[in-house]
């Protein structure tokens, strides 16, 4: 859909895309005016003795694999925001800069990722809802909350991770620091949603989404009302198109990215997205009618509203299609589930988490004992034990959480009525036995 996207509005741009200071592909007018944005666009930093026709096809490259625009004429002034930088401008302190960064938001990802791992019905392939329906009221939207807000975590930990990673590579091989900004700005001490939308969170997808529905939606909305109620009407409603164009593309875009989930796709992710524009045209008219800004901390509880409350619905429907139980860091490369919880695990003698392998299908408490697990199917609990198994024998490293203080030896299946894999076996008695030890 991206590449579509990118080709409509080629087709729709007859004298092609140009570089920052360029009147032709190729010809400098100027030097770059944009402050975050050095001259690694010009020519001029490509050897001289590169033919025009490898010159051109680097160009080429750049402005296919360029989602933001940085350098080029559709991303410059105060088309995008781009955000401020704080790594060192020198290429070796940037490096490092970005290597410790993107090794921070690994460790998050993989932190939240073993997480949700643990969470009954979220940390299925096979999808579960947020809404954990055996809990009432207060304790099911504290916890839906806070799988929505992990969520959240975790897809901007996972944006700056692998933008990270690409950054490394291109600076590494042959692009300067200043061509790669940062992705994000804080998107935590947002003040409004305008401050979120517009600055704070990742603009990858914006000029894709202004093309899709954005200015197709704005023209409609000028042409129409500037013909029937005047110029200044047709204004205001090609501003309203652009936005409610813009982010019901968006909606479009990520619902349609769901149905490669294989469970079809649901219209809460639209309308999640669609309100957005709702809620920006509200902040406007705040402004217009009391002449303030949405800004503060009461501006902060007002996004924090929309996005944290509203999306609730929107995260639900991708965590019910697998999002949570999808492989996100390989078992292999986990940290959290290689190194950091063993370690928590030796150093608390009455831990009360245990830790289970899938390839030996071992559970392993905090004294180090090692349990034989018996032909356990997901999900399983022993009783009096109050352990819960969350998709025992079908997730790698599965993790269980254990409320008593030893395993018990005998364990019975929970059966869910609910859960189509535990509703088409019945229940089986399953039993831990205690691994003897090797003998040297």
């Amino acid at each position: 859909m991206f590449a579509l996207l990118k080709a409509v509005e080629f087709a729709l741009t007859p004298h092609g895309r140009l570089k920052v200071g360029e009147m032709k592909p190729g010809s400098i007018k100027s030097p770059a005016s944009n402050k975050y944005i050095a001259n690694f666009t010009k020519t001029q930093s490509i050897s001289r003795s590169l033919s025009a026709l490898y010159i051109g096809f680097l160009d080429a490259c750049e402005l296919l694999s360029s989602m933001r625009g940085v350098g080029w004429d559709y991303g410059t002034g105060n088309d995008i925001y781009i955000p401020l930088e704080h790594r060192s401008s020198e290429k070796t302190g940037f490096l490092k800069s970005t290597l410790w960064s993107t090794l921070g938001y690994y460790l998050l990802l993989d932190m939240i990722d073993t997480g949700f791992k643990l969470v009954p019905g979220v940390s299925s392939p096979s999808g579960g809802s947020i809404f954990r329906p055996e809990l009432s009221l207060i304790p099911r939207l504290v916890v839906s909350t806070g799988l929505h807000f992990a969520t959240g975590v975790a897809f901007i930990a996972g944006f700056n991770m692998f933008y990270g990673l690409l950054t490394l590579i291109a600076v590494s091989w042959w692009q300067p620091p200043s061509a790669w900004p940062p992705v994000t700005e804080n998107p935590w001490a947002t003040t409004s949603l305008h401050d979120f939308w517009g600055k704070r969170w990742h603009q990858l997808l914006r000029q894709a989404f202004f093309v899709g529905g954005g200015y197709p939606l704005a023209f409609l909305g000028k042409t129409i009302f500037g013909v029937l109620f005047g110029e200044r009407v047709g204004r205001t409603a090609a501003l309203w198109g652009l936005l409610l164009g813009t982010f019901t593309a968006s909606g479009l875009f990520h619902m349609f990215a769901m149905y490669a989930m294989g469970q079809g796709i649901e219209w809460k992710v639209v309308g999640f997205f669609s309100a957005q524009a709702i809620a920006l045209i509200l902040e406007r008219a705040w402004r217009t009618a009391t002449g303030r800004r949405v800004e503060g901390w009461w501006g902060r509880a007002w996004s924090y509203l929309w996005i944290v409350g509203g999306g609730q619905w929107c995260v639900d429907a991708w965590h019910r299609r697998g999002l949570g139980g999808g492989m996100v860091i390989p078992p292999s490369l986990s940290v959290t589930r290689l190194i950091i919880l063993p370690l928590v695990l030796k150093s608390k003698a009455n831990s009360n988490i245990l830790v289970m392998r899938e390839d030996d299908i071992t559970v392993l408490n905090s004294s180090g004992d090692s349990w034989k697990l018996s032909n356990l199917a997901a999900p399983a609990s022993v009783e009096a034990g109050h352990i819960h198994a969350i998709q025992a024998a079908r997730e790698p490293h599965l993790f269980i959480k254990c409320t008593a203080g030893s395993i018990l030896q005998s364990a019975k299946r929970q059966v869910n009525p609910r859960d189509p894999v535990t509703a088409e076996a019945p229940p089986k008695l399953r039993t831990y036995q205690r691994k003897e030890p090797r003998r040297k």
